[in-house]
């Protein structure tokens, strides 16, 4: 198995963008297909929710309201939507499952929304932030850019960079348990090269061109259904 182990480092050596500014004009489209216009409402309590969230620091929920002046915003919970769109930049955000794995847990998930870094035909980079620790005993808990994949057919996003460096353990363990074999044995077979590791953190999308060749003479993943 390809053990991408976890590095703490602030900041991050990948070429994708860290998430963009823009302005507050949104679309949200539900679950049925309907969409909302409207303006994202950022206030202290939607902040210290997210933060104190059962997922982290990985968003739950969107605000908004009808009017630029924030009031009657409704919230939408990352269960209840597809996901929202900004009207000025075209920035996206979808609602995806994501690999929460925690001790005796790796096949844990939960909901949240996630920004759109790079949406490729067999697979889509996020970009969000996750919380990392050092210092033992007494550590201390930061946020550090994180980039995810969701290859095309899985269930959920697993994380590919924490902080610059290669953490994708739990994509190359799950893949090692559910299969397909095949690809897990690929994957392997690639990243023998300590050079492509890095050549992962210089562009997290090689691991979706990787599956593009797999996909060439193999059926793609079928998670999508299974809970």
């Amino acid at each position: 198995m390809v053990c991408l182990m976890l590095v703490a480092l602030v900041g991050t050596s990948a070429t994708m963008n860290a998430e963009p500014k823009k302005k507050d004009k949104v679309v949200v489209t539900l679950n049925d297909g309907t969409t909302v216009e409207g303006y994202i409402k950022n206030d202290v309590g939607s902040g210290l929710k997210r933060l104190f969230s059962s997922s982290g620091s990985i968003q739950s929920f969107v605000k908004v309201s009808p009017t630029e002046d924030g009031k009657n915003a409704v919230t939408y919970k990352a269960k209840d939507i597809k996901g929202y769109r900004y009207v000025d930049d075209g920035t996206e955000y979808e609602s995806s499952d994501y690999n929460a794995a925690v001790p005796f847990k790796w096949n844990k998930k939960t909901r949240g929304l996630f920004h759109v870094e790079k949406r490729l035909e067999n697979g889509t980079i996020y970009y969000y932030q996750t919380y990392v620790s050092r210092g033992g005993r007494n550590s201390v808990s930061y946020l550090v850019d994180t980039y995810g994949v969701k290859l095309r057919g899985d269930d959920r996003i697993y994380n590919l960079l924490v902080g610059g460096k290669s953490s994708g353990f739990h994509f190359f363990y799950s893949l090692e348990k559910l299969g397909p074999k095949a690809l897990s044995d690929k994957y392997d077979e690639y990243f023998k090269d300590k050079a492509r590791v890095k050549e992962m953190e210089d562009d997290p999308t090689v691991i979706i061109r990787v599956y593009d060749e797999y996909l060439k003479t193999n059926p793609p993943i079928d998670r999508t259904e299974k809970k």
